[in-house]
């Protein structure tokens, strides 16, 4: 994805000249000042996709006030922050509790589990998480 859209990354910051732009793999984000604006350029980028044969998902397209946050990459990003989507959360907790019984049962083996937790830790750290991961590993640790 990184090379196959690099052109994109060069239409968008050279040709559009956005200076909010964010693109991770697949995934991308644009700022700027009014709905039109963006509107404007999600059809331009449209169409600049459209010369290399892609499309954008229909159902994320939005556009967001950057106060409310905006879902990327399992995180809300906000200004001044990005705090992790509580799904992910959730869906950490029940895959943990899980692993510890595969490893109890014999199933995986102690170091598959923490690889699994550094994984998620490693991933949650691009957030402001560290009072909740304590809290998540005590309720682990339990």
């Amino acid at each position: 994805a990184n090379l196959y859209l690099d052109p994109l990354d060069h239409y968008v910051k050279e040709t559009l000249r956005v200076r909010g732009y964010v693109r991770y793999m697949d995934d991308f984000l644009l700022f700027g000042e009014t709905k039109m604006g963006l509107a404007c350029l999600r059809h331009l980028i449209r169409g600049f996709l459209e010369s290399l044969r892609l499309e954008l998902h229909p159902g994320k397209q939005e556009i967001h006030p950057i106060r409310c946050g905006i879902p990327f990459l399992g995180f809300r990003v906000f200004p001044d922050r990005r705090r992790i989507k509580r799904e992910n959360v959730t869906r950490f907790l029940r895959r943990m509790k899980k692993k510890r019984e595969e490893v109890r049962s014999g199933a995986i083996s102690e170091a598959k589990y923490r690889e699994s937790l550094l994984a998620w830790i490693a991933h949650a750290e691009h957030g402001e998480t560290r009072a909740l991961r304590k809290a998540l590993f005590c309720r682990l640790a339990a």
